[in-house]
């Protein structure tokens, strides 16, 4: 009789800033879980609201099941993420914004995911994308696994779009710690440089998953907040790692993915616009996604 695996061991790991309004829903999400984490690390950043209090509540509740709350020592997301990373032991680095939860199989299905396939560097799965005001009903899932390929480089993947929503993610802490966790440094899109940093090393492995797992808050401000903002962050990251995919891949098939992830980005903002109501900025987002498709028959 062939023994079964070693049980590979879980580490939540949720950044808090004034996360009060849907905390206490995150957190319930965590310990409704039917094969739970055994680290659960809650990093409060300095919150001016009821934060500490909601999740020091949920600490002393689930004190032995391994929950925790600390002081972030770097404010932002990234600097919070990283003292979450810092403080667990787990083989593996579950991440949770706290306007987000998970379904209660989450972690059962990431772990026997990393137990059958030691290998791994990355599991992902989708989300269920829901409006604030709706997050018990039905919303619109995401579509990664649709897209990702196992036979494909997933450097080159990710860099031609993001598969990998941070609620969505677990990863080796080994290989976290390689990569040096989150640059605090960057305004938007620490999980996205974070992915492309752990992608570009040798022998980087990451899996997909079909199911949804997750429940992603999209709040009234939409598509994390400023759009115009969120457009210029997605810029800056595709243009800090243009040379290394370039290098690996040749300018021509970096040129194609840049156009594809930003064509995917100006896309999201015009539909996102005319659903709220602001056909002028829709009008500005097209205008960029129109000049994004005549730069692909320009330069091929």
């Amino acid at each position: 009789m062939s023994a079964s695996p070693p049980r590979v061991t879980l580490a939540a790991v949720v950044p808090l800033h004034d996360s009060a309004e849907h905390l206490a829903r995150s957190l319930g999400s965590i310990a409704a879980q039917t094969d739970p984490p055994e680290e659960v690390w809650l990093i409060d950043d300095r919150s001016a609201d009821a934060t500490r209090e909601i999740a020091g509540r949920f600490a002393r509740d689930h004190a032995g099941a391994g929950w925790r709350l600390l002081l972030s020592p770097t404010p932002g997301a990234g600097g919070t993420r990283n003292a979450g990373i810092a403080a667990a032991t787990a083989e593996v680095i579950c991440f949770l914004d706290a306007d987000d939860h998970w379904l209660p199989g989450k972690c059962g299905r990431v772990r026997a995911q990393f137990a059958a396939d030691p290998g791994l560097d990355v599991v992902a799965h989708e989300m269920d994308v829901r409006a604030a005001d709706a997050l018990d009903r039905p919303g619109r899932p995401t579509a990664h696994a649709a897209h990702w390929r196992s036979d494909q480089p997933a450097l080159l993947q990710l860099y031609g779009r993001n598969s990998f929503y941070t609620s969505a993610t677990a990863v080796s802490r080994v290989r976290l710690n390689e990569a040096g966790g989150f640059d605090p440094s960057i305004p938007r899109g620490q999980d996205w440089d974070l992915w492309l940093r752990l992608a570009a090393r040798e022998g980087f492995r990451a899996r997909v998953l079909p199911e949804v797992l997750a429940i992603y808050r999209q709040g009234a401000e939409g598509l994390s907040g400023d759009l115009r903002g969120r457009l210029e962050g997605v810029e800056r990251i595709l243009a800090s790692h243009a040379a290394v995919v370039a290098e690996r891949f040749g300018r021509a098939a970096q040129r194609r993915a840049f156009r594809r992830q930003m064509r995917y980005a100006l896309q999201s903002a015009v539909k996102w616009s005319l659903r709220r109501g602001r056909p002028m900025a829709a009008l500005w987002h097209a205008a960029r996604w129109a000049r994004q498709g005549i730069a692909q028959v320009v330069g091929g």
